[in-house]
């Protein structure tokens, strides 16, 4: 199957073969046009000067190229590097980490479609509250395996829902999210709930929706999870990074009241000194466990970040920090976006 088509067909010689593996052939030199097209079509636009047109995987890197927004400095300064040993490190002679990522977005600037938006995210709990149960409706896909009364149970808002921004059944599209359009509506505001959440996600990079190859270590995969942890705020920290591997991260914060000003809402993060290690497989690196066996981080490398008004979005590279639930919280929420 993975031969070219052409060859495949030539090598069909007997009148058996020929009648099961003429149409595969045929199929998959069709699929190999197909995608000749799309590259010509890309390579054609970025000659232009003009965005490519949406693809199956060109979601994010249209909207990255027809809206970029401003970045913020995050409130506040970010902690000490801690000083990865060279025992632990990606490559015995790695450099050091020039840049992690950090930056900050306010939705006044995501969104400048939606006047007001920023004002009312800060000063109003209900429209917070609204937000996240809207996007639970419009991405929870209920499991055919539980009865309806469980699928309400894991939708519900009291506990940690993970989702994709795209079905697993239809990888090309974005959903309709009729629930955050009718909600945006309420406000006067002409932004689309598929929009909306299409931009976040595109803070993250190009996304990777291509469900037939591995998971890329590089692109975001289209993630959404709205965290809600009755562990929080346990005086404790457990460092980790997500999966290790160079990708972006998008945090949405969630207050617990309103007009907040302070640290509780975002993760807690350690800026790294150099990379660790790259995993094989997308799961949690686990500090003092899995890498840097053994060590603890001192507090001067512990970053708190502020949330506040025009700094409620905090991006940052994965693989270059580790970070915790906060040892004391202040949210309602938090979403991730990967």
């Amino acid at each position: 199957i993975h031969s070219s088509p052409r060859h495949t067909a030539t090598a069909l010689q007997s009148s058996r073969c020929r009648q099961v593996f003429l149409p595969l052939a045929s199929a998959l030199a069709s699929c190999a046009a197909a995608r000749q097209r799309m590259r010509r079509g890309k390579v054609a636009a970025r000659v232009a000067g003009v965005a490519p047109e949406m693809t199956r995987t060109s979601t994010s890197e249209r909207l990255q190229a027809q809206f970029m927004p401003p970045s913020v400095d995050p409130p506040g300064k970010v902690a000490e590097l801690f000083q990865v040993a060279p025992q632990w490190r990606r490559h015995p002679d790695a450099e050091a980490i020039p840049d992690h990522g950090i930056r900050c977005h306010s939705l006044a600037d995501v969104f400048p479609e939606a006047p007001g938006l920023a004002d009312v995210f800060d000063e109003d709990a209900e429209f917070r509250t609204k937000l996240r149960w809207a996007a639970r409706e419009d991405f929870y896909d209920a499991d055919v395996r539980f009865s309806e009364a469980v699928n309400r149970k894991i939708k519900a808002m009291d506990g940690t829902l993970l989702c994709s921004l795209r079905h697993p059944n239809n990888r090309f599209e974005s959903r309709p999210c009729p629930n955050l359009t009718a909600l945006f509506q309420e406000r006067g505001w002409p932004l689309q709930g598929t929009e909306f959440m299409d931009r976040l996600f595109s803070l993250c990079g190009d996304i990777e929706f291509e469900t037939f190859k591995p998971q890329s270590r590089h692109q975001p995969s289209g993630s959404f999870s709205d965290i809600v942890s009755r562990s929080e705020g346990c005086g404790l920290h457990r460092w980790h990074q997500d999966n290790g591997w160079d990708k972006m991260t998008v945090l949405i914060g969630f207050p617990a009241e309103n007009k907040y000003n302070g640290t509780g809402v975002f993760s807690h993060m350690v800026p790294l000194s150099h990379q660790l290690p790259v995993p094989e497989r997308p799961d949690p690196v686990v500090f003092g466990e899995t890498a840097c066996i053994g060590e603890q981080v001192p507090p001067e490398s512990v970053w708190r970040p502020i949330y506040r008004k025009g700094a409620e979005i905090l991006c940052y590279n994965d693989s270059k920090m580790v970070h915790s639930p906060p040892d004391s919280a202040h949210r309602e929420a938090l979403w991730r976006l990967m």
